[in-house]
């Protein structure tokens, strides 16, 4: 029988210990399996007693860690929507967040990806057209789903992941810039 070295133990590590409200966190995962799918959950209650939840998907990197700064850092693309994800399915957190649209007073276009991976942006667009519809919103209301592309921009020194193919993700940006002006054109008399 061959001697076995025991397994590391895999490890979670934040700092600092003790932040006050607006400090940055450093999350680091480390003693993990290379390639492996890693998703870290959190969440915390405001004063107001509001749950606020995050998460977000890793792939281990071969020294067996996981950084986001040093994801960030390297160019490697970042899915921010996957932080999304937990909140939605909190009604109070979404109530709590959600933008009175109801209180538009004009026609209404919304433009969503199929693939997005910066944020839920057909969920979210589903839920406000959802609540226009109940409220007997008397105006226009139209949503424009492009369901194999992302349709996001990038932010500033962070490649977002994003989703959807090239070739798809152009034809819809040209579409969408159509009938955005399509709408405007009708609804502004333009």
């Amino acid at each position: 029988m061959i001697p076995s070295a025991p397994l590391p133990v895999p490890r979670i590590t934040v700092r600092p210990d003790a932040p006050a409200l607006d400090t940055p966190l450093e999350i680091r995962l480390e003693s993990f399996p290379p390639g492996a799918a890693v998703t870290v959950r959190t969440g915390m209650r405001d004063l107001q007693g509001r749950r606020w939840a995050a998460r977000a998907s890793f792939v281990v990197g071969d020294d067996g860690c996981v950084e986001l700064a040093s994801q960030v850092a390297s160019g490697e693309p970042v899915e921010l929507g996957l932080a999304f994800l937990e909140g939605l399915a909190d009604a109070e957190a979404v109530a709590a967040a959600a933008i009175p649209v109801e209180r538009i007073q004009g026609p209404v276009l919304l433009v969503s990806a199929g693939q997005d991976k910066g944020w839920p942006s057909r969920a979210l667009s589903e839920i406000a057209v959802d609540r226009l519809r109940r409220a007997g919103h008397p105006y226009p209301v139209e949503h424009l789903v492009y369901e194999a592309t992302e349709l996001a921009s990038q932010g500033p020194g962070v490649l977002l992941a994003s989703g959807g193919t090239p070739e798809a993700n152009a034809s819809a940006r040209a579409d969408a810039w159509l009938r955005t002006r399509q709408f405007l054109s009708q609804h502004l008399g333009g």
